[in-house]
């Protein structure tokens, strides 16, 4: 609050200082007062035309970074980045003006400051080396802005020599310049490239216990964002199914479980996309996963209200036609079609959720510092239930796995209104790393109904599969839907 104190001094001294205005603005936002934020960046705006233009693109920057509605600086930390050594950073500022005309429309000046940009980018390139962090960043800014894009994988193929030299490059980052390249060789078509590296990663030797501890292969690297940009590469270069699915088959084949699980979704999702929807159902049979759309899901309720010990209707008894009070609204059963095949339920693609961006009055100052930039952990939490049944011919044991893809939430899992699986604490990311929960599967009907509450306004998804101990399918096991076995039950 110091600060704020020095500024009002300095803008009573001298009302026409517009930067002042505009890292008032942040300052304000850092503790809490969105308001107050909001009027020193429309301030600093109204002032902006008798500052220089390094701080006239400075000022622009932070507005396109404020967030009136959400009262939160809300672009991926950038404004972190404005300033270098207490002075603003030009190179930044360039880049942060072209994101500034690209999101309102005038493509002609957002493409002279890419341009701009990319030139003092690569002067700093040239003093700063083979810099593993610049080197990065430079090739994700050149893929986002989709220019340069021969620069950004030339850069990103350099980056991946540090693989061996693990001072350089740990091995969390030498996955994310993997993930980069992938989403490169889509844009440029080359999409060989960008599935041998999927193919590289599984069939790598695993080493010794103590080799994987320091370079991992492919644990739950090939599922999330890496294998929805295969799947959209494979959709917008329209890719044969033949050649989808002899890479798919590679995968199917190695002894990377993650990568063979992962395969077996997307070349399900070629099918379907086809129209062949049986044998896209027989793939995911034959990993013991449910058709996703024979889920059910409802929601979501207000987890301010109820906490994970809170009884609501669903755990009460299932009835599919009644209508539950949801956060704004009135709630119902309804089937898990997110448009999108990939073996995971997606919440908050299916469930009419309301606007869930988290805002300051519903945020207490213990909440800072904040988990990531520009977004407070808050208590808005959304509450919601998944339901299945599981058909098994022989009363006998099974393994159930459930991958949580998104971390910081709490779960829980009931079989037959027995609680098998709860996450006391909140789940840190477990990136595809499959929870195995071990029961005895009753011979006809098995009720499986999850709960979980999110926090924030990001990702809500997971994926389930049946199992035996050894991780195969097992037979005679299938899935139907409640309104299957329920009918329009009451």
């Amino acid at each position: 609050f110091g600060a704020l104190e020095y500024y009002d001094k300095a803008l009573k001294l001298d009302p026409t200082l517009a930067l002042a205005y505009a890292e008032q603005s942040y300052v304000y936002f850092m503790t809490g007062q969105g308001e107050q934020a909001t009027a020193a960046i429309n301030r600093a705006q109204q002032q902006a035309s008798q500052a220089s233009q390094i701080e006239w693109m400075a000022i622009q920057a932070l507005a396109f970074c404020w967030d009136a509605e959400a009262h939160a600086y809300t672009y991926d930390g950038a404004v972190d980045y404005l300033t270098s050594e207490g002075m603003y950073d030009e190179e930044w500022l360039r880049w942060m003006m072209a994101n500034v005309y690209q999101e309102s429309g005038q493509l002609v000046e957002a493409a002279r400051e890419y341009e701009q940009w990319f030139t003092l980018a690569e002067e700093k390139l040239q003093w700063m080396g083979d810099d593993p962090g610049y080197l990065y960043t430079f090739a994700v800014k050149c893929a986002g802005a989709n220019v340069h894009l021969d620069k950004a994988i030339e850069y990103a193929e350099h980056l991946l020599d540090y693989a061996e030299r693990p001072l350089l490059l740990n091995p969390q980052s030498e996955e994310r310049v993997k993930d980069l390249l992938i989403y490169l060789y889509g844009q440029q078509g080359e999409v060989e490239k960008a599935f041998q590296i999927v193919i590289n990663d599984a069939s790598a030797p695993r080493g010794s216990e103590e080799e994987t501890s320091i370079f991992p292969h492919s644990i739950g690297i090939v599922v999330g964002a890496r294998w929805d940009a295969l799947a959209q590469i494979i959709l917008e270069h329209r890719v044969p199914l033949d050649q989808v699915r002899r890479w798919c088959q590679i995968l199917m084949d190695s002894n990377d479980l993650t990568a063979s699980i992962a395969s077996h979704y997307l070349l399900a999702w070629a099918y379907a996309r086809e129209g062949d929807l049986e044998t896209a159902k027989s793939l995911y049979a034959r990993i013991g996963a449910p058709w996703e759309e024979d889920w059910l899901v409802i929601g979501p309720f207000d987890g301010n209200v109820y906490d994970m010990n809170s009884v609501l209707p669903p755990e009460g008894g299932i009835h599919l036609n009644r209508a539950y009070e949801g956060v704004v609204r009135t709630v119902r059963w309804k089937r898990a079609e997110d448009g999108y095949l990939n073996g995971y339920v997606e919440f908050t693609e299916i469930l009419d959720f309301p606007e869930t961006q988290v805002r300051w009055s519903q945020i207490q100052p213990k909440t800072i510092p904040r988990r990531g930039f520009g977004h407070p952990r808050s208590d808005y939490r959304r509450m919601v239930y998944a339901l299945i049944y599981i058909e098994s011919k022989n009363l006998q044991s099974a393994v159930l796995r459930l991958d949580i893809e998104i971390d910081d939430y709490k779960w829980k899992l009931w079989l037959n209104d027995v609680t098998v699986f709860q996450s006391d604490e909140d789940i840190l990311e477990e990136s595809g790393d499959e929870y195995t929960i071990p029961v005895v599967l009753q011979a006809g009907f098995s009720k499986v109904l999850i709960k979980s509450i999110q926090y924030e306004n990001i990702g809500f998804n997971f994926a389930f599969r049946v199992t035996d101990p050894e991780g195969n399918p097992i037979p005679g096991v299938q899935f139907l839907s409640a309104s299957e076995v329920l009918g329009n039950d009451e």
